[in-house]
């Protein structure tokens, strides 16, 4: 590997050349910006957990629209850093956590909705047998 700008032989994987002090980009290392829009990412990620977790304990259905716009932002962000960096490895587990969350997002909405019918149906029968 040689440097794009003075032509220096690189070590695999070196991020700087050690002769001109150019930063050399490789599947190795990863743009600052990508860090970022990452980290936020993960920052809306683990906010739509935390209200999915308050929404499943308190059954306050007011957080529902909280919880929405953060995942769906959350969502947003990883399909763009997909785009943008397509061949990132953190992009692409940042993306794959993404999708794993919204398939057990799908599975505990199917299990909320069905224990709120039954509750529902429980205290139907509740009335009916007063």
């Amino acid at each position: 590997m040689q440097c794009p700008r003075c032509g220096n032989n690189l070590d695999y994987g070196s991020e700087f050349c050690g002769k001109c002090g150019t930063r050399i980009y490789n599947g190795n290392n990863h743009d600052n910006k990508e860090t970022v829009l990452c980290s936020i990412g993960y920052i809306f990620l683990g906010l739509s957990i935390l209200f999915l977790i308050l929404l499943m304990a308190t059954k306050n259905f007011n957080l529902i629209p909280f919880f929405i716009v953060l995942q769906n932002v959350a969502l947003v962000i990883s399909i763009f850093a997909k785009v943008k960096y397509p061949n990132s490895k953190m992009v692409l587990l940042y993306f794959i956590i993404n999708m794993i969350y919204i398939v057990i997002l799908i599975i505990l909405g199917i299990w909320f909705i069905s224990e709120c019918t039954r509750e529902a149906q429980n205290a139907l029968e509740s009335c009916r047998n007063m």
